[in-house]
């Protein structure tokens, strides 16, 4: 049975992040399918242990990425209603905002990251 984590390798925008974007020395320890915010076209949030990175690329041309360090994040706000969780992760002056049917994504991303804020 294929994990959670292993299926990032079937997401066209996880695999055109890791390919194009990915350091070498990052490991990916939990993502989610999902939309920014205001956006209509999904991406991926995906979770290192060094940033928080939202990725999309549409037509094959247009591409977006946006990250955050780790250690920026500030605090996360949770909210589920009717199965849609929406998630917002503040700096100290900014935040993304992602909405997402992936509960399972949800859980790996918010799991991995409280693992790295309780270890410094």
């Amino acid at each position: 049975m294929i994990n959670h984590l292993q299926k990032v390798l079937k997401n066209k925008h996880a695999l055109l992040f890791i390919n194009n974007h990915k350091m070498k020395d990052e490991q990916i320890g939990g993502w989610l399918k999902g939309k920014k915010t205001g956006q209509i076209v999904n991406g991926v949030l995906l979770i290192t242990q060094k940033r928080l990175i939202f990725f999309r690329k549409i037509c094959g041309c247009i591409e977006t990425l946006e990250t955050i360090p780790i250690l920026k994040i500030s605090s996360i706000e949770q909210k589920n209603i009717l199965g849609i969780v929406s998630l917002k992760f503040y700096t100290s002056g900014d935040y993304l905002k992602i909405k997402t049917f992936d509960l399972k994504g949800v859980n790996s991303v918010c799991t991995f990251l409280n693992n790295i804020i309780d270890t410094k």
